[in-house]
């Protein structure tokens, strides 16, 4: 009996190395190796507004940018935790499925981390959403569904996200809970992480490709 079992177990033991092997930290926790900036051309004062702290992502928010990854994504879970690090809340996205334009406000699909807005779709520089209608600014927002309770930890708490994008789906779930989704017509690109007006501090980004 013991032969049949220990192979059973070598087996299992093996599909769950394997199964842990696919998730990849994004971020060192030490430097932006990996990563691309992309910060408003406009801007005179030359301030970096991301910088690492106590192995987080230090954002300021001034001026208007973004860090990308180098490398581009298809189907995939990504993961990260923030908090808003000013006592009123502030401005920032998860960027998925970002063009290769490199532009301030770049082409793909937001999903915002602006507190009051967890959990909300922003279609970026003229990005579809079924279903949303861009405004003037060639922005489209697809509002976090009424029924659902506020998601959001209070200001200077951790957040967690988690996004699900398979083909033009994108699922967005915070602090454990699925709050939105939406279609799109963009199937891969890059992942990004913004800033715009307001102080955080991000941790643990990792990615599960599919």
């Amino acid at each position: 009996m013991k032969s049949r079992i220990l192979p059973i177990i070598a087996a299992a033991l093996a599909l769950t190395a394997c199964g842990s092997q696919k998730q990849t930290q994004l971020f060192n926790g030490k430097d932006f190796e990996g990563w691309v900036p992309v910060v408003d051309q406009k801007d005179t004062t030359g301030v970096n507004p991301f910088s690492v702290k106590d192995g987080c992502i230090a954002i300021a928010g001034q001026p208007y940018g973004y860090l990308r990854t180098e490398k581009v994504y298809g189907d995939y879970k990504a993961h990260l935790e923030f908090r808003w690090t000013d006592e009123n809340g502030s401005n920032s996205g998860f960027f998925q499925r970002v063009q290769n334009d490199d532009t301030v406000w770049p082409h793909g699909i937001e999903c915002q981390l602006c507190h009051g807005s967890l959990g909300e779709f922003v279609a970026l520089s003229g990005a579809k959403i079924e279903g949303v209608t861009p405004e003037e600014s060639g922005f489209g927002f697809k509002h976090r569904p009424e029924n659902i309770a506020d998601p959001e930890n209070p200001i200077g708490e951790w957040n967690s996200i988690d996004v699900e994008v398979k083909g033009g789906h994108v699922k967005y779930s915070v602090n454990g809970k699925l709050i939105n989704e939406c279609d799109t017509d963009l199937t891969s690109g890059y992942i990004a992480v913004q800033s715009e007006g307001g102080p955080l501090e991000v941790r643990n980004i990792w990615i599960e490709e599919k």
